[in-house]
């Protein structure tokens, strides 16, 4: 079997991860700022209205993404 090596790669017991995650539409939150959760945890969730695509625009257009309203030909919130 072959192994791959990590330069730099550290393994620590009791790691504490922090991730921001960002529901695609509004939603109900079900934690709050700061709780410690699972990995297995909903920690929100939204109502989907049909097959929705999220499309990462900042990288298809080669922008950060602080760039892309300026560069959109519609505001948010207008109908497409």
């Amino acid at each position: 079997m072959a192994h791959a090596y990590t330069p730099g790669l550290k393994v620590t017991e009791k790691s504490v991860v922090r991730k921001d995650r960002r529901l695609p539409l509004k939603g109900q939150v079900m934690v709050k700022a700061g709780d410690a959760v699972t990995s297995d945890q909903v920690v929100a969730r939204t109502e989907l209205p049909g097959n929705v695509q999220t499309v990462n625009v900042a990288g298809l257009l080669g922008l950060l993404a602080e760039d892309v309203p300026s560069h959109m030909l519609k505001k948010i919130g207008d109908p497409v």
